[in-house]
């Protein structure tokens, strides 16, 4: 049965609760407590027969904790924050100027980075993600793709960065951070205003630019040895505060005696690697052939049949393949895909060998690589 949600807006300015819930355990958990929502969360709970078994507070600012005396009080569960809330709720009249009563309320457990929040069956990993609160969490459960985020993205927006505490320069790396690590179709609950998801936000401030960069010189392939040149390298530039979010690598009149004793790595700029092919092609003869490596691609490259012109998966038949310097050690992924949310500009190589004699062969019209990259979009005043 998947995660159960309730939400309770409350308060001058319509600040969401949520009753969280494994509806088959009946374990709940609330998620911040706005202005007089205590009743409203209590009696749902007992409705439904849940279990409050422990609040959350997302962060301090004044109109998502009002209620946090009252509710832990009415309901005797831990109430569980960051570790710079702790003070804050404890005393918050130094903090806050606020159009409702705050009372005091004690912190019962801190949670930071990488801790975890267990309801039921289920595991929520917490998140610091400051900028709009220096002291600001949230909750992230990617099996029921659901994003409890407080005030850090709205639709269209994030929590306001003008008020004392607050920071824009944090708020974007908490932004971006959340755009690099979690799934596009991760469902976003805010502290204000309706749902939306991370990669309907993510399209609003980004966009994706595809270009092609091309290295046409010949790649001779020498009987049992590296090839020449070696490495091969493509530039790539113009993607400014670009991330990759998919790679196509084409490999032009590709002719061989034995393609399965090519190995081909290619490497980014920062060091990540990934193997197109060893130990796979085949023992037939290859002529002039077109191989395009894309991860979404139907078929791997076959490893007894003909080697013919087409789109393939990255593939290995055998152990990792170390290819001899200045060649990295190669990663153990043989995936397109480990290039994937990191910067795509600068130099990139391919280093190709032969792996047994006698037989040798050729790129004879180089290759190239297609970069998908997520850019941010210029702001138009």
């Amino acid at each position: 049965m998947p995660l159960e949600i309730v939400t309770f807006p409350g308060g001058p300015v319509q600040t969401n609760a949520y009753l969280v819930a494994d509806g088959e355990t009946g374990d709940a958990l609330v998620i911040d407590a706005p202005y007089e929502t205590t009743a409203a969360i209590v009696a749902e709970a007992a409705k439904r027969g849940w279990t409050i078994g422990q609040i959350v507070i997302t962060h301090t600012h004044w109109d998502h904790v009002a209620d946090a005396a009252a509710l832990t009080t009415a309901i005797d569960a831990p109430l569980r924050a960051h570790p710079l809330a702790v003070e804050r709720l404890a005393s918050p009249e130094p903090f806050f100027d606020p159009p409702v009563p705050v009372p005091p309320v004690e912190t019962t457990s801190t949670l930071d980075d990488g801790d975890t929040v267990t309801l039921g069956s289920y595991t929520f990993r917490v998140m610091h993600l400051p900028g709009h609160d220096s002291s600001h969490i949230a909750l992230i459960d990617e099996t029921s793709t659901m994003f409890l985020g407080g005030d850090v993205l709205f639709p269209g927006g994030h929590g306001r960065t003008d008020l004392p505490g607050t920071d824009q320069a944090v708020m974007n790396r908490s932004l971006r951070r959340l755009v690099a690590e979690l799934p596009g179709e991760i469902t976003v609950y805010p502290g204000h205003g309706v749902t939306t998801t991370i990669g309907a936000e993510a399209g609003k401030r980004h966009k994706n630019v595809t270009r092609t960069f091309f290295n046409t010189g010949q790649i001779a392939i020498p009987n049992n040895g590296i090839a020449a040149p070696y490495p091969v390298p493509i530039q790539v530039g113009g993607f400014k505060k670009g991330k990759i979010k998919d790679i196509e690598v084409v490999l032009r009149d590709f002719s061989h005696t034995t393609p399965d004793h090519v190995d081909i790595l290619l490497v980014a700029p920062g060091g990540r690697n990934a193997l197109l092919m060893s130990d796979a092609g085949g023992n037939d003869q290859a002529d002039n052939l077109t191989l395009t490596f894309d991860d979404q691609a139907v078929s791997a490259l076959p490893l007894t049949s003909q080697l013919v012109s087409g789109t393939f998966r990255p593939t290995n038949d055998n152990m990792i393949d170390n290819l001899p310097a200045p060649a990295p050690v190669t990663g153990s992924i043989v995936a397109l895909s480990v290039f994937n949310c990191s910067n795509p500009n600068g130099q990139w190589q391919l280093f190709v060998r032969d792996d047994t004699a006698p037989e040798n062969g050729e790129i004879a019209g180089g290759w190239s690589l297609e970069i998908t990259a997520q850019v941010k979009k210029k702001k138009h005043r």
